[in-house]
């Protein structure tokens, strides 16, 4: 599928192209527009499919534009080895309408060099169910969440507790509301990432909306660099560069080598990084840390 432009306006909670079944696909240079329910929709219906029937699907270089649904503009699930590449998502209406939603049952997903703005839900939504997911070299901009997940999704959690192998590198986060949140994932490593001038905060590690069983563990966040954020200048303890919220049980974590910056006059950032510990909390090791204020 190649060089079109979709307009669909009219349909409710329906999408302009779905896909189910298929393999070794290439979606390009399309233009998406109008609807009112999925842009692009790849997978099954089931809500007790517990395996991928969707793999080695491409979809790169299209526009996902403007939707007025609180349904993903792209929805991908029961599925694996997905390239989500060179796309542009934009102005989602829809109070909590995804960009892209990475949903049950999917693996080995990735996203890299696409440019989400100016969504007033979540840019990309990653569900309970989903593994291996590589999130690199994209721009999120101007964003109510930029990266949310780990959650509970509609059709549950398919026996899991946690998303393994999610990684976030090599990102610029922007004039989001919340940058990035990290909820019940297990060995997530975020590096190399820049978050400047957001708007409250720039990393929330919590347990998504699963509760207390599902907490972030294990999790490294290294190498990043934070500029001038929570430019709100409001709640300077729950809106700091790196929010910890976890709830009940152990968690084990590494801090290092990551860089915080302050240019502004008012001093926004007053507190680099919070942290809200309910329960036992487990080793929160912190190395080379370096703290600017300009």
């Amino acid at each position: 599928f190649s060089d079109m432009t979709l307009d669909n306006a009219s349909t409710t909670n329906g999408s302009i192209l779905r896909l189910d079944y298929v393999t070794n696909a290439i979606i390009e240079r399309i233009h998406f527009k109008g609807t009112l329910g999925w842009e692009l929709y790849i997978g099954n219906a089931s809500t007790t499919n517990t395996i991928a029937v969707n793999s080695d699907v491409l979809v790169r270089n299209n526009l996902f534009d403007y939707s007025s649904s609180t349904l993903e503009q792209f929805l991908i699930f029961d599925s694996k080895n997905i390239t989500v590449e060179n796309n542009i998502f934009q102005g989602n209406s829809a109070i909590s309408g995804p960009g892209l939603g990475i949903y049950q049952n999917s693996d080995y997903i990735n996203v890299k060099g696409n440019t989400f703005r100016n969504e007033t839900g979540a840019s990309l939504y990653y569900s309970l169910s989903t593994n291996n997911i590589n999130i690199t070299n994209n721009w999120f901009l101007g964003n109510w969440v930029g990266i949310e997940g780990a959650n509970l999704a509609d059709n549950g959690a398919f026996g899991w507790q946690e998303v393994n192998g999610l990684r976030v590198e090599n990102n610029h986060f922007t004039g989001n509301s919340i940058a990035l949140q990290l909820g019940a994932t297990q060995g997530a490593i975020v590096t190399g990432n820049t978050f400047e001038e957001n708007t409250n905060i720039g990393i929330w590690v919590n347990q998504g909306n699963y509760g207390a069983s599902g907490l972030a563990k294990n999790f490294k966040i290294n190498n990043n660099t934070f500029r001038r954020n929570n430019t709100a200048q409001t709640f300077f303890s729950i809106h700091p560069p790196i929010y910890f919220s976890q709830v009940g049980g152990n968690t084990y974590g590494q801090i290092a080598n990551n860089t915080f910056h302050d240019n502004t006059p008012l001093g926004s950032i007053a507190q680099p990084l919070s942290i809200s510990f309910s329960g036992e909390a487990g080793t929160l090791t912190w190395d080379y840390l370096n703290i600017n204020s300009n």
